[in-house]
């Protein structure tokens, strides 16, 4: 479709050339014809090569109405061939016409798109942004969804280049949404691909695995190999700061199926290397051999630093085996590279003594034509060739010798080089030996002081209870007998006394849960969601009916593997600050729902309570951390530390959602591994 378009320009531009008696092309359509060969996706750039020096060499006879289409068109091309000097003034020439009023609103936004690719490619980022921003201005002012969307695509993956992934992301989920009003479906896909990028930048793996999962969608709709490769090769980068290996490799399999698909054999040895790590991160060894292997058969050079990385790998996992017949295999392949290229300097050498030889001949000849006689005619071309054979023997006993001598240098060099790396290799391993006993030794020391401290904070809790009750209870019996002769500032004072005594209570018990939340004390079961929200609710329903608060439950899953006690506490505390932190304008109203994942269950409770701003998301889950004063809200500070170190024990997060004064959704997530 693209090639017919460009064919039914150049005949529209010559016949108008050759029968218009004005010498004016008369194309005002042509620049819808230009818009709609660019924004095809996947533009064929060698046809366009092809085709647009003719359309510009028209237009450049006489004064004609498309010459900054076809300009445009000369400009792009030079980008493509990477000819940037050419493609700017080209491109420049066309946009100074444009601001004289010439060309159409269309062609404009072209201009600018262009320009702002080759601004790109020439590192001008700042220069690059403008042009992308004055395009979408263009298409804003024509109604151009599509061109909408392909402007803050390009807009977002400049911004991903120079590192700024905040803007990125403002611009990628731009174009994705724009472009799905469109039929723009290649768009789309390059957006949600690079949204991917930014997600994994930013250790945001749900949201990257999310719209990796929307690019495949899209690919797989569009029937487009490549791009199902860059999405699945990204998807494996996910998974491996995930450090889930079986993930990994999948993706990476799967990347590999479509780089055959599509054809892709430029980063071949790259992937196998990805797979190669990949296989040896999860402790499978042969595959990850074979792998290094087929990325040393496929791409090996001496200049090339992830080779030489691989054949470092590879060596590393056969001394490993004790597989000293293949390390010496890998030293027959690098020796072999070696000498092809000395072949190739050889054919080169060759061919130049070739030349010389001819051109020794063609002088013999003129100096013999000069000759008449045919006895000195005859010495000096014997002469020559005497000496020419000479010279040629000389350079070849003397190539032969430095070829060898070379050759010599090299595997001596080589063998020196190995023998280094075993010493380096051999020093290190007792290294790593001598500080695996010394963080042993230390691992041992440290859990015998958290032992120690563990014990101290039970022992220290449980003691201070005592004296705290009794407090409380004598402060309670001086209160009634205070009672029998009123007397108000005393009264004051034992409240004062009492609720001291009733909060420290609070304190070591919810300090006693805290010291008791460890792996060793944990006991995994089967637990009935449902079931254990209802003995929640029932534990704080006076909390309930003082607040009139309401509880909605949503979608949740019927049983999950957990310790029953500790995701009570959990629910209990989320719930009930959600009660206590209301407005006091309206119900409280508790919505509890949950999503699941391959990985994780994760579960929400969303309030319309009083809120937290953004700056205390984080630091609401530490130890003693209160946002109010205990006159305004009763607690300890404790609460959602404990939460936040029992989701950490079931290799969980606790995460929350809030703006002061919008409410607040707590979500913290279950790992499936726990079964």
């Amino acid at each position: 479709m693209k090639r017919i378009l460009l064919i039914v320009f150049c005949i529209i531009v010559t016949y108008s050339t050759s029968h218009a008696t004005t010498n004016v092309i008369n194309c005002d359509s042509l620049g819808q014809v230009i818009h709609t060969i660019f924004t095809t996706d996947q533009l064929d750039h060698q046809e366009t090569a092809e085709l647009a020096p003719p359309l510009y060499e028209q237009t450049k006879k006489g004064k004609c109405d498309c010459r900054i289409e076809a300009m445009n068109l000369q400009g792009f091309v030079f980008y493509n061939q990477h000819q940037l000097v050419n493609a700017k003034k080209v491109l420049l020439e066309a946009e100074a016409l444009l601001q004289k009023g010439e060309g159409n609103a269309t062609t404009y936004a072209t201009n600018q798109l262009f320009l702002g690719l080759v601004y790109v490619q020439a590192n001008d980022y700042e220069s690059a942004i403008y042009y992308f921003e004055q395009c979408k201005q263009k298409h804003v002012e024509i109604g151009d969804e599509k061109g909408i969307a392909d402007a803050s695509l390009n807009m977002g993956v400049t911004y991903l280049d120079i590192g700024d992934f905040d803007k990125a992301e403002e611009k990628l989920l731009e174009a994705y949404k724009v472009s799905q009003s469109t039929s723009a479906a290649f768009i789309s896909g390059y957006a949600v691909q690079n949204l991917v990028r930014v997600y994994l930048h930013n250790k945001h793996f749900d949201k990257a695995i999310e719209y990796a999962n929307k690019a495949i969608e899209i690919w797989e709709a569009e029937t487009f190999p490549k791009g199902l490769y860059y999405t699945h090769i990204i998807l494996s980068d996910v998974y491996k700061e995930k450090k889930t290996s079986d993930a990994q490799v999948r993706h990476l399999q799967e990347a590999l199926r479509f780089a055959n698909e599509a054809g892709i054999l430029v980063e071949r040895s790259t992937l196998y290397n990805k797979l190669a790590q990949a296989y040896e991160t999860s402790k499978q060894f042969q595959l990850s051999k074979e792998f290094y292997k087929k990325a040393l058969d496929y791409g090996f050079s001496f200049d090339n630093d992830e080779m030489k990385s691989v054949v470092t790998n590879l060596i590393r996992l056969h001394a490993k085996d004790e597989e000293y017949d293949k390390i010496t295999d890998i030293y027959d392949l690098l020796l072999q590279n070696y000498q092809e290229n000395q072949a190739l300097q050889q054919i080169e050498t060759e061919e130049r003594i070739s030349k010389a030889i001819s051109l020794a001949t063609q002088i013999d000849e003129n100096q013999s034509l000069k000759k008449s006689n045919e006895e000195i005619t005859y010495k000096i071309k014997g002469r020559n060739v005497t000496l020419l054979l000479l010279l040629l023997l000389i350079l070849f006993i003397a190539y032969t010798a430095y070829r060898f001598y070379k050759e010599g240098r090299v595997r001596k060099g080589l063998l020196q080089k190995i023998k280094q790396q075993n010493i380096e290799l051999s020093g290190i391993n007792k290294e790593l030996t001598h500080s695996k006993a010394i963080i042993t030794e230390q691992n041992q020391t440290l859990a015998s002081k958290n032992k120690e401290l563990k014990n101290f904070a039970y022992v220290a809790s449980h003691d201070l209870k005592a004296p705290a009750r009794t407090i409380q209870s004598f402060a309670s019996l001086l209160k009634k007998k205070i009672q029998k002769n009123p007397n108000t500032e005393l009264l004051e004072l034992v409240d004062y006394i009492e609720k001291g005594g009733k909060n420290m209570n609070e304190l070591i018990s919810d300090l006693l849960t805290y010291a008791k939340l460890e792996k060793d004390n944990l006991q995994f079961r089967t637990v009935a969601v449902s079931r254990l929200l209802e003995d929640v609710c029932l534990g704080l329903q006076q909390q309930i009916q003082e607040k009139k608060a309401q509880i909605e439950v949503g979608n949740l899953p019927t049983h999950i593997y957990a310790d029953k006690l500790k995701l009570k506490q959990v629910f209990q505390n989320l719930i009930s600050n959600a009660i206590k932190f209301s407005n006091d304008n309206s119900k409280p109203h508790i919505h509890i729902f949950a999503t699941e994942t391959n990985e994780h269950f994760k579960f929400y409770i969303k309030d319309n309570g009083i809120g937290i701003a953004p700056e205390y998301h984080d630091q609401i889950f530490q130890m003693f951390r209160r946002l109010h004063a205990a006159s305004e809200y009763e607690g300890t500070g404790i609460g959602l530390a404990t939460c936040a170190k029992a989701i950490q024990l079931h290799q969980g997060n606790i995460t929350v959602q809030s703006n002061e004064g919008q409410g607040s959704t707590f979500s913290f997530t279950i790992s499936k591994r726990l079964s």
